[in-house]
């Protein structure tokens, strides 16, 4: 079988389409390229100016800012609306970023920083945001993961966290199958049938996660006056977020998913147990 973990450009999916001119794959064709985009994003990083793990946003219509710092470096995203919804897969120079950067010169990072005191165009990237979900993940032998079946717009930071979770779950299938084949061998129609098991459960569980990415986007860069007014009065109050965070986010989050053939140690124990806990060694799964 062929996994396609292979980004938003996946060749792999451009091969499942090349493929599905076939009539007997016909039903399976997706467009390409398949989904479309709205807003754009130019990122950078630069040496850590302050303690670890503060983070901001700067909201404005149709543009926003977001600034996150790690143990060792920061970074800046800078997003902006395109003038047109669009599917082409652009690739920006290093004048067009640099021109973007100047038009955000004067937003502020936090409260002691501009964007023009901590861009830094060599180790900066940008790039057109695509969102969607596709229809079809799977082509024969073929399945897809992460972003090259769904994107997501990076403001809600969800979509790497997802793509894991295809990962995971489809590994524990195939486990499963291989285990309780016979010789070890996985026949074309019962690997279809993982693959299609695997997209119906992924498929559900990822929805709520995209559409949360699609408004978070739309919410940062005021896209309407619902917007504007639910960011910039709502959104930042603490009873919204502990509300967002207890009923929402916590029983979504436990329900991550973990390899379940591997052993290993879950050194982190919080309050809210997981529903697919890491398994330590010598305890029977």
């Amino acid at each position: 079988m062929v996994l396609g973990a292979d980004g938003v450009h996946s060749q792999t999916r451009k091969a499942m389409h090349r493929l599905s001119a076939e009539s007997k794959f016909s039903a399976s064709r997706n467009p390409e390229p398949p989904f479309s985009a709205n807003y754009r994003c130019l990122w950078s990083n630069f040496p850590l100016p302050c303690e670890a793990g503060q983070a901001a946003d700067t909201q404005s219509k149709d543009r926003s800012v977001m600034w996150l710092t790690g143990r060792d470096r920061a970074w800046i995203f800078l997003y902006e609306k395109l003038p047109q919804p669009t599917k082409e897969s652009k690739r920006y120079t290093k004048a067009e970023m640099d021109e973007l950067a100047v038009s955000f010169a004067d937003w502020p990072v936090n409260e002691n920083l501009k964007i023009k005191d901590v861009y830094n165009s060599s180790t900066a990237g940008m790039s057109n945001l695509e969102e969607g979900i596709l229809e079809h993940w799977s082509l024969g032998r073929i399945v897809l993961a992460g972003d090259a079946c769904h994107k997501f717009t990076p403001n809600a930071g969800l979509g790497f966290t997802n793509g894991i979770q295809d990962v995971a779950l489809l590994c524990n299938l195939l486990h499963d199958a291989v285990q309780a084949s016979k010789n070890s061998e996985i026949s074309e129609c019962a690997l279809q049938g993982i693959f299609k098991e695997y997209q119906t459960e992924r498929k559900e569980a990822l929805k709520f996660d995209w559409s949360i990415s699609s408004v978070t986007t739309r919410g940062h860069a005021w896209a309407n006056p619902i917007y504007w007014f639910f960011y910039r009065f709502i959104c930042p109050s603490y009873a919204f977020q502990w509300i967002m965070q207890t009923c929402i986010g916590n029983p979504r989050m436990k329900q991550s998913r973990v390899l379940s053939y591997v052993f290993g140690e879950d050194r982190i124990k919080g309050r809210i147990p997981w529903t697919y806990p890491i398994y330590s060694k010598g305890k029977e799964l």
